[in-house]
């Protein structure tokens, strides 16, 4: 078996290079993508199972009280346009939320050309490093779970406290 050359040399072997390292910068990033729309994806629909219990929870107080106050069918329309005025809001929100901009790649064009006019020692190296620098879009991955661990830490905490409050409470037995 032949062992082969892990620095192509000559114009074909820097363009073959030029190119694989173009897909596969490429494909991270869409594997990034990928992997973060799922992400978001699944919190997203977290968020909303946890939205709708406290959502309907508050506007079965509110019916109560607007049937009370007013009357069944004030109450019906009133929280019918409510929960129109929430989706609109949601969708409105929705819709401009992945609407992320994506890192800048290097044109295939460009790669080619660095890839012809390089030397083989330099442009080897070059051309087998990211293209993508190392800030790109980890940093706002990085806020988001900032933001997230930060959040489970709150309702760790809360839950705790809560639970140590309820045992510490004194039992009236009747």
């Amino acid at each position: 078996m032949m062992a082969i050359d892990p620095v192509p040399t000559g114009r074909f072997g820097r363009t073959k290079l030029a190119l694989r390292s173009w897909a596969r910068d490429h494909l991270n990033v869409v594997k990034t993508r990928s992997i973060s729309f799922a992400v978001r994806a699944v919190l997203y629909l977290a968020a909303l199972v946890f939205l709708l219990a406290v959502v309907a929870i508050g506007l079965a107080a509110l019916f109560h009280w607007l049937e009370i106050k007013y009357g069944t069918f004030a109450a019906f329309g009133s929280i019918g346009g409510l929960l129109f005025g929430m989706s609109a809001i949601c969708g409105i929100v929705a819709a401009f939320g992945f609407k992320a901009p994506g890192p800048r790649l290097p044109s295939l064009a460009s790669r080619l050309r660095v890839a012809i006019k390089a030397d083989v020692a330099s442009g080897a190296a070059t051309l087998v490093g990211p293209a993508t620098s190392s800030k790109g879009s980890m940093d706002r991955a990085g806020i988001s779970t900032q933001l997230l661990a930060g959040a489970a830490a709150v309702i760790l905490l809360g839950w705790v406290g809560a639970s140590r409050r309820k045992r510490s409470a004194p039992v009236d037995k009747q």
